[in-house]
């Protein structure tokens, strides 16, 4: 509207583990703690059914295939989370992100083994807990199948939601984005990310453009992942 250039991008967060909770049941159930896209057919399933509902509202081009792709798209671009970790995309990120750790944790009032999980290179679940965490390596066992691993290559670990959507706004160079009211409240993420992206990343935070929420009556917020909603 303003007469700038945009680019739309969807990003399905498909590197997220499976929850234990409704949407652990059924047909997930022995996939808690794997990342989604380890649900195959179920997670493209999900994800193409989205496409689709997009399209039909105009938002994703209709030349793109089923996935929300194409090669001459300049104003749309679909991201797969699980992709890009896995194919090393967010590395340098990581790097950084893990050797600015304390000062994350000081800033996010979290402790630092908090701020990052990996994925077991035995199980694939996050089933796991950090023994040294460090920008060339990362040692931790698994609670889930007692394993013990020693990771040079960081692209396993995945970072917490917190510091996930930050290296992903720096990596994919976003400028606006829209969040719930939950995200943008005094405490929130939006609150307390808001001075480390000058400090950490010489850049400002995006654009936050805020969204309601679907409540419903005397059960709060739709959540999918306690799969509560109608």
């Amino acid at each position: 509207d303003r007469g700038h250039r945009a680019r739309l991008l969807l990003a399905f967060d498909d590197y997220d583990a499976v929850h234990d909770g409704k949407a652990g049941q059924g047909p997930l159930r022995d996939l808690v703690g794997a990342p989604m896209s380890d649900a195959h057919e179920h997670a493209r399933r999900v994800c193409r059914d989205f496409i689709t509902e997009l399209k039909h509202l105009g938002i994703c081009p209709v030349a793109a295939d089923p996935d929300g792709r194409g090669d001459e798209l300049p104003d749309w671009s679909v991201r797969y989370q699980s992709e890009c970790y896995r194919a090393g995309t967010y590395v340098p990120w990581q790097r950084l992100l893990l050797a600015r750790r304390r000062v994350l944790a000081r800033t996010l009032g979290l402790r630092s083994d908090r701020l990052f999980r990996p994925y077991c290179r035995s199980c694939g679940r996050n089933t796991t807990r950090l023994l040294t965490l460090s920008p060339g390596k990362v040692v931790y066992g698994c609670t889930r199948c007692g394993a013990r691993h020693r990771e040079r290559d960081p692209r396993s670990v995945k970072p917490a939601w917190t510091v996930d959507w930050m290296l992903r706004v720096v990596a994919e160079g976003i400028d606006c984005e829209p969040a719930g009211q939950d995200h943008c409240a005094a405490g929130s993420t939006m609150d307390r990310t808001f001075a480390v992206f000058p400090d950490l990343f010489g850049r400002p935070q995006p654009v936050i453009v805020p969204y309601g929420l679907v409540r419903q009556c005397g059960r709060g917020k739709v959540y999918g992942a306690r799969g509560g909603g109608l």
